[in-house]
Order: structure tokens, then sequence, then C-alpha cells
């Protein structure tokens, strides 16, 4: 199944953060879109208006959302996926990734591999992914949250190996 991306409109960009908030991340927001003071409320549509952010449909509903963020110096292609609550466990993980898939060999044909993290306890995005044919490098921690251990995956789009 694959999903229709397209640039997200400010109310969608409102519902991600709404519902990202309430995500056991810990670089989730901690207030609701509403609860923001205005420069606040401003830099998160800033933020996910971005060229590399999509909104996720499914023939008529907002499923989800996706970003994408290519490393030039890596040439890997990280992308991150949010599905709205009310679609988990209903197979749209598989949607999410397929759509990155098409998306980054499409637009980013030159690199060589799609990256992607999951906390090492969310065992339904551990499965999707492990489905949708991407293979775990090994844990690793990030710059920005490195008391985290997250599970490293890549998938294959290009045959370069570069890194």
């Amino acid at each position: 199944m694959r999903l229709r991306l397209q640039k997200p409109t400010e109310s969608e960009i409102i519902k991600l953060h709404d519902f990202y908030q309430g995500s056991s991340e810990p670089d989730a927001p901690k207030k609701r879109f509403g609860e923001l003071a205005a420069d606040e409320r401003s830099s998160a549509l800033i933020m996910f208006s971005a060229d590399d952010h999509f909104s996720l449909f499914d023939s008529e509903n907002l499923v989800g959302f996706l970003g994408i963020y290519p490393d030039q110096d890596n040439l890997i292609v990280n992308i991150f996926y949010v599905i709205d609550p009310v679609y988990r466990g209903r197979g749209y993980l598989s949607g999410v990734l397929e759509s990155a898939k098409f998306y980054c060999i499409e637009n980013f044909s030159d690199y060589s591999h799609i990256r992607t993290l999951t906390r090492k306890s969310n065992e339904a995005s551990i499965k999707g992914l492990q489905r949708a044919a991407f293979m775990r490098k090994g844990e690793c921690t990030e710059e920005a949250q490195p008391d985290i251990a997250y599970e490293e995956y890549l998938l294959e789009i290009s045959p370069k190996k570069v890194f």
C-alpha cells in the first residue's frame, strides 16, 4: 500500500505536533500546539513545513508524517516517520516505508541507503522495518540524546557502498 505524500498544511502540522506531543520520545514536544507561545508556534510551523517533511494519506485520511534528511557526507538518506495513533496497528507502517523507499529512489539516486532509527522497545516498528527488508546495523545513540539507545536499520537503495 503506497501512501500519497504531500506538503503538510498548517492544520496537519498542528495535528503532527499534538499527537507527537503525546509520545514517549524524549524529544517530543512538552505542550500541545495551542499552549505554545507565539514564537514557539512559529518555529514548529517552520520546522515541519520544511522541504523534507510530508503528510501521508491513504485514499482519504491523513495517517502520518514522513521526514527525509539526506546525509551528503555518507550518501545515506535518513528518514523518520510518525503514524497517527488512530491508525497504528493497521499495516500503515508498510505503506510509509514503501512510500519512503520510492521517494528516495526517485529523488536520491546517487545515495546508497535509507537509514532509520527506532527505540529498542518499539517492537511494532522493528517488525515493520524487518518486513520491509531493512537490515539491523546495530545499536547507536544520537548526539542530541546520548542517553537513549536506538536500533539502527538500513535499506540499500543503490549498490554504491560509500560509508
